[in-house]
């Protein structure tokens, strides 16, 4: 009987470690939440970009000084999207990919300003190059929570 019973306390006790050995084991990863406000802004960002290339392209005064009010609009947005990223939880890549665009936005924008005038190829191709940046953005967004 005391056997009896000094086994079923040694399965109880095995059990116990193995139930608490896997819980304890377990790692749990948080998800951020989507936010409509990172959404909206990265989707701002794309289009106005969009627009900036698009009226370069079509216009024949193709000149820095005509869009430098403009290079600074999408370059104030693209920091206020880093600030308000920075102050959420868990979406560092998030940031580190808005860091990207920001640098390649930043060198196309110091290119155009020190060649005076670009072709309309080259703002072709900045358009689509700043295009793949911002689509990882909106991916990783997405994919939230």
């Amino acid at each position: 009987m005391f056997v009896l019973s000094k086994i079923k306390v040694m399965k109880k006790l095995l059990l116990f470690i193995l139930l608490s050995a896997t819980l304890f084991s377990c790692m749990i990863h948080l998800v951020p939440a989507k936010s409509p406000i990172a959404l909206v802004s990265t989707q701002n960002i794309q289009k106005d970009i969009g627009s900036l290339y698009d009226r370069i392209m079509v216009s024949s005064d193709k000149t820095w000084n005509t869009y430098a009010l403009d290079y600074t609009a999408i370059d104030v947005e693209i920091d206020s999207l880093i600030s308000y990223d920075k102050t959420r939880s868990n979406v560092s890549n998030i940031v580190h990919q808005v860091i990207l665009l920001q640098s390649a936005f930043t060198e196309y924008e110091g290119e155009h300003k020190a060649k005076g005038r670009i072709a309309t190829s080259e703002a072709k191709v900045y358009k689509s190059y700043l295009n793949s940046f911002i689509k990882p953005i909106l991916i990783s967004e997405n994919s939230l929570k």
